[in-house]
């Protein structure tokens, strides 16, 4: 697909550029750069999905668990909903007592403080502890939003508990997903000492069909496989986990961006860090946004963070391999420019006669149409193995 998609182009856009309407520039220029980034994030993607890999297993025998501390950072959730997530954390396939769970309260909330006592009560084993971070614009807190809550956490374990190696960062409303999680997570981090984190699959409970795509399979059953190839793998937010010692090199959890999470790998990989991805389902939303403005406030704090990281962000000490992964997140977003221009130009075309090429009809099919159908292809195969439904969906959402 990739070939043809070459081969497609070499045909088109050389011609696209010789029969540009100059009498209407505001529309054909603006129609030649949306050809111009289709084409460099259709050559990235190709580029970046040529390889892929899938980890080998790694799961920890019983009775060799290391000591875990598990942070589950809120600010305004449910406690119903806090609880449900602390309680799957416990519940898991793994040794209650070398789990070291801390419920991180940026609302300073009596109520969620009292989940302390009752999870002490029902699990007798394991640890649980409530901490309430500096409040915001303190100057002892590191960070604002969700870094900071993390950063409260994590230096008190840096400075007191020496014998914890490993972090996991849980989202308030992400359940555990896959019963051996931990298991399978710090298996890898114990087999390979390089390794900085290890993300998993986020899924989350949606309405019949994702009507809004916050499963993202395309994501997370292919794309990922090609990052884990390049070394190229970032942590989403949940379903992770953290070296301590990496997070001690990258200073703790960024707060340069909106989010932590992006930046916290970039950060690490810049270092000579690795991070690796295991396709287990490591979190699952409790709720996920289905509707327009929330899912329009969650994409764009994506969009700004990748778009901050594109333009301004410090990749020194990235390898080039790793360097084209990232950038195709930065095309990613602006192809919604490219998407733009091609979803107008017919309504100049209908409404007012005015095209962004100058060329007959049969021309214009026969340039296009190749062009056209190669994109399709090569979308077709990096859905390989998943529904075609799941691809149409993906695309409505972008």
């Amino acid at each position: 697909a990739g070939l043809l998609l070459l081969l497609a182009t070499v045909w088109y856009l050389p011609w696209m550029f010789a029969n540009l309407n100059w009498s209407a520039p505001w529309l054909s220029l603006p129609f030649a750069a949306a050809s111009i980034i289709t084409t460099v994030m259709t050559f990235i993607t190709t580029l970046n999905h040529w390889h892929a890999s899938m980890p080998e297993g790694h799961s920890i025998p019983k009775g060799e668990e290391p000591e875990v501390a598990v942070i589950i950072p809120t600010y305004d959730e449910p406690p119903s909903m806090v609880y449900e997530t602390a309680k799957s954390v416990l519940e898991q396939n793994y040794p209650q007592d070398r789990i070291r769970l801390i419920i991180s309260d940026d609302g300073h909330r009596p109520s969620i403080r009292k989940l302390q006592d009752r999870l002490r009560q029902e699990y007798p084993e394991a640890f649980v502890a409530y901490n309430e971070p500096p409040r915001r614009g303190d100057p002892a807190r590191r960070g604002e939003a969700k870094a900071g809550n993390l950063n409260s956490v994590f230096d008190i374990i840096d400075q007191r508990v020496s014998r914890i190696q490993f972090i996991e960062t849980r989202d308030a409303d992400d359940k555990v997903g896959n019963p051996d999680f931990l298991r399978h997570v710090i298996g890898q981090l114990l087999a390979d000492p390089k390794l900085a984190f290890v993300q998993t699959i986020k899924e989350a409970e949606v309405s019949p069909g994702d009507p809004f795509g916050n499963l993202e399979p395309l994501f997370y059953r292919n794309v990922m496989l090609a990052r884990n190839a390049a070394n190229a793998v970032f942590p989403c937010g949940s379903g992770l986990v953290w070296r301590r010692e990496a997070l001690r090199d990258i200073g703790g959890f960024p707060w340069w961006n909106l989010v932590e999470d992006l930046q916290s790998g970039v950060e690490a990989l810049r270092r000579g860090w690795h991070g690796a991805y295991v396709p287990i389902v490591g979190a699952m939303g409790q709720t996920a946004p289905e509707d327009i403005p929330n899912m329009i406030k969650q994409r764009g704090t994506w969009a700004i963070d990748t778009m901050r990281l594109f333009f301004w962000g410090d990749r020194k000490g990235l390898s080039l391999r790793q360097k084209i992964q990232f950038a195709e997140l930065g095309f990613f977003y602006l192809l919604s420019f490219a998407v733009l221009v091609f979803a107008v130009t017919p309504v100049f075309a209908l409404a007012f006669d005015i095209y962004p090429l100058i060329t007959t009809h049969v021309e214009y099919a026969f340039r296009v149409w190749p062009y056209a159908v190669a994109i399709e292809l090569l979308l077709v195969s990096l859905a390989d193995g998943l529904p075609y439904e799941t691809l149409w969906r993906a695309r409505q959402t972008w």
